[in-house]
């Protein structure tokens, strides 16, 4: 069997005590109050339970891959597939595919990207949301520095925030140590270098290396925002081997308190925070590299994506590129479509 990282092998070992305690209380039990094999009437029961304690779908399969990976450890192969065939057992697939119509995301519920305009618009009310919150200067400083890396840098929140507030995982979580400042002959930084050591598409936790670029822009740049809070930083004498962004009280910035610190910037730029998330600023960077005319290959290599699993970030075409659009439909002439493409067209359909 592979083998798997320590945090998966946590969660899988959670999911089948949770399934254990299940099958006591309903009387499921071996006699010995260990895990009992279920058929999949019971696999399908647990699932719906589940399902009305308003867990996600995702979870949930999170929960049958715990299952699976507990009987499979002790030898007593895959509970949640059929022997033969080693697909999902028939039941337990279809009812997985009902909760998932069931589940379909609303449109309208569809988090809004923090593109550059409402970017540039909450800085310049972080100063105020964070006063608010009781923080120094300083952590205003590291706040900025993370929202705009987080944006141009395509990063998802779990890529540069700490577990806790007083809690951080040296092999997962963004250490000072993993941030390195490149410089130029004359002594001005050229670009800055993040080694991202766990993020969600790298299975093997090879690590990736993100690199940040000055923009020629003092009042929105990712290396300058990020270059001033490292000056705080080290000034403040907090180690390296401590989470990148180790505030001034000695806690670290943890999601929810960056999530906490967005939402109030917003709020105050006059935006309807409730439409933003943490994941806001990777879907604003991928709208904006569209909006701007990239390809889909530079946006996947931006943000580190190996399938087209941005496009859900991007859930709508950005205005301005609209506008472009149309306007190009409207110049083609006949002459500029090669007879080539036209043949491939119609081929398409013999």
């Amino acid at each position: 069997m592979a083998s798997l990282a320590t945090d998966t092998v946590t969660s899988y070992q959670r999911h089948a005590d949770k399934y254990c305690i299940w099958c006591i209380q309903n009387c499921l039990d071996d006699g010995n109050h260990g895990i009992y094999a279920p058929t999949e009437m019971d696999l399908v029961y647990y699932v719906c339970s589940l399902e009305m304690s308003k867990l996600s779908l995702g979870y949930i399969k999170s929960h049958l891959c715990g299952i699976s990976w507990w009987f499979r450890m002790h030898g007593l192969g895959d509970v949640t597939k059929h022997t033969a065939t080693g697909q999902t057992l028939p039941l337990l697939s279809q009812v997985l595919k009902g909760m998932a119509k069931k589940n379909v995301r609303a449109p309208g519920n569809a988090r809004l990207p923090i593109t550059i305009p409402v970017l540039r618009a909450l800085l310049a009310k972080a100063t105020t949301a964070l006063t608010a919150m009781g923080r120094p200067p300083t952590d205003v400083t590291a706040f900025v520095a993370a929202a705009t890396m987080a944006v141009f840098g395509l990063l998802r929140v779990g890529e540069f925030t700490s577990k806790g507030t007083k809690e951080y995982v040296p092999g997962k979580d963004l250490l000072r140590s993993d941030v390195t400042v490149v410089r130029n002959m004359d002594g001005s930084i050229k670009c800055i270098k993040i080694c991202l050591k766990h993020t969600k598409g790298d299975k093997w936790r090879k690590t990736q290396t993100q690199t940040l670029w000055p923009t020629g822009n003092a009042m929105l740049c990712p290396v300058t925002s990020l270059a001033a809070w490292l000056d705080v930083r080290d000034a403040s004498g907090a180690p390296s081997w401590l989470p990148l962004f180790t505030l001034s009280d000695g806690s670290y910035m943890d999601r929810h308190m960056f999530a906490t610190g967005l939402k109030k910037s917003l709020t105050l730029a006059g935006y309807a925070a409730d439409k933003y998330n943490t994941h806001s600023c990777r879907g604003g960077g991928a709208t904006t590299l569209l909006s701007l005319g990239y390809s889909a290959g530079v946006i996947k290599a931006q943000g580190r994506w190996a399938s087209d699993a941005w496009l859900k970030y991007v859930e709508h075409v950005p205005e301005g590129l609209q506008i472009d659009i149309a306007k190009n439909m409207a110049t083609v002439v006949e002459t500029s479509i090669k007879q080539t493409h036209h043949n491939q067209y119609l081929q398409r359909f013999d």
